[in-house]
């Protein structure tokens, strides 16, 4: 399994900044839709499709 990494957010409505625990990511999932990303990317550059009509 891969390292759970913690994302944070910052708060900063009234000056301060506050770590503000949002969730926690699986490394191994996020570079595993990076990489479907990435390939379906190329796809789409490769049959000159438009992402948007």
């Amino acid at each position: 399994m891969g390292r759970l990494k913690r994302r944070t957010q910052q708060c900063s409505d009234d000056g301060i900044s506050i770590d503000d625990e949002v969730g926690w990511t699986d490394e191994d999932e996020a570079e595993q839709l990076f990489l479907v990303l990435t390939k379906n990317m190329k796809a789409l550059k490769h049959s000159k499709c438009p992402l948007v009509n």
